[in-house]
């Protein structure tokens, strides 16, 4: 009898500590978009063959190289990386500068990973988004939206992702000006 009364309060507890964690992730997301600021990140086109694995689509990015600066550091593959933003003439972000070290709270900045050097010195980013999830029938309809876009649009396509403090959340892809959400 004992050993089922532990039993049952170690199950108990294991419930509990699951709960928290996970209502910690949800809390986390939705402190980001509500204390964060929205940048636009433009998606550049990827390879249509498999453009979605399930209910999810897979995001590239356009900016997603940088120029090595004119320092010794050296970078490898899953380096942390803070990347200074702002917000580009035609709204889109932009990587200003780049740091090991995090920025003062009063720049927006992310933290993101090294995915590689290019033989040229430049650094790939490996942003912390690059999926967003969709129920099966809205992927389907934005898959479709994305690839028979004009090549000759004007309007970019691109994800509305919020950050706060170097963490981000993404909260909509735009397709042509409209919401796959939508």
């Amino acid at each position: 009898m004992k050993k089922t009364g532990k039993a049952i309060i170690f199950f108990i507890l294991i419930a509990v500590v699951q709960w928290a964690v996970m209502g910690k992730m949800i809390y986390d997301q939705t402190d980001i978009r509500k204390s964060g600021k929205a940048f636009l990140f433009e998606i550049q086109p990827i390879d249509p063959v498999d453009p979605f694995r399930g209910n999810y689509i897979i995001l590239s990015f356009k900016e997603n190289t940088i120029a090595k600066k004119d320092t010794m550091e050296i970078w490898r593959n899953g380096d942390k990386i803070y990347l200074a933003l702002e917000k580009g003439e035609d709204n889109m972000t932009k990587i200003t500068e780049y740091s090991a070290t995090k920025y003062s709270n009063d720049q927006d900045y992310l933290q993101a990973k090294v995915d590689f050097t290019t033989l040229d010195g430049a650094l790939r980013i490996r942003y912390p988004f690059n999926r967003f999830y969709l129920d099966e029938e809205r992927a389907l309809r934005a898959e479709g939206n994305f690839f028979n876009r004009s090549d000759t649009s004007e309007t970019p396509s691109y994800a509305v992702v919020y950050i706060h403090k170097g963490n981000a959340s993404v909260a909509d892809v735009m397709v042509e000006g409209a919401s796959v959400l939508e």
